[in-house]
């Protein structure tokens, strides 16, 4: 049974979600793009360092792959797909579920080669919580979004933990309702 959400077009959520997404990308300059989009295939916010990107194709294409994942993984395995991972010469790809309430949002992170793919997924993952967080978040009066903390130094406290040995399990996200 799949479940019916609308979705509200809030130009402040909207405005924190992509700023989130840039701060992502500043932060870890591998990361070639970072693509929020519906699961059924809109786009929601984006951020590239490449104009010849095209947001709204990327959107459609996570959500069919994802969509695709998901069948793969029930049929298979008659599990839940937690996250998608395409590995190439060039780079790779990550796109999870985004945890909200909703689920009806995921989001992608594409990479250059130089990036520690076990590292993509934790910022992904980790990513993907925190626009949760900015989605779900209002303090229900009059819908207004309400401030959110700066995200962590993640990837450099993973590539502390990387160079000195220290290793710790990848936790997966909320799992999939109605699928």
């Amino acid at each position: 049974m799949t479940r019916s959400t609308t979705l509200v077009d809030d130009p402040l959520q909207r405005k924190a979600l992509q700023d989130r997404l840039e701060a992502v990308r500043q932060r870890n300059s591998e990361i070639l793009f970072a693509c929020l989009g519906t699961v059924d295939g809109r786009l929601w916010s984006f951020s590239s360092g490449n104009e010849a990107s095209a947001p709204e194709r990327l959107a459609a294409i996570s959500s069919s792959s994802l969509a695709l994942c998901e069948a793969f993984a029930r049929e298979t395995l008659r599990s839940r797909c937690q996250y998608q991972l395409v590995a190439t010469e060039h780079g790779a790809i990550v796109t999870v579920r985004v945890p909200s309430r909703s689920q009806a949002f995921a989001l992608s992170i594409g990479t250059d080669a130089s990036a520690v793919v076990a590292i993509a997924l934790r910022v992904a993952l980790d990513t993907a919580s925190e626009l949760a967080a900015v989605l779900d978040r209002h303090d229900g009066s009059d819908g207004q979004l309400m401030a959110c903390a700066p995200p962590s130094g993640l990837v450099a406290t993973l590539r502390a933990r990387r160079l000195s040995g220290v290793h710790r399990r990848t936790r997966s996200i909320a799992p999939i309702r109605g699928s």
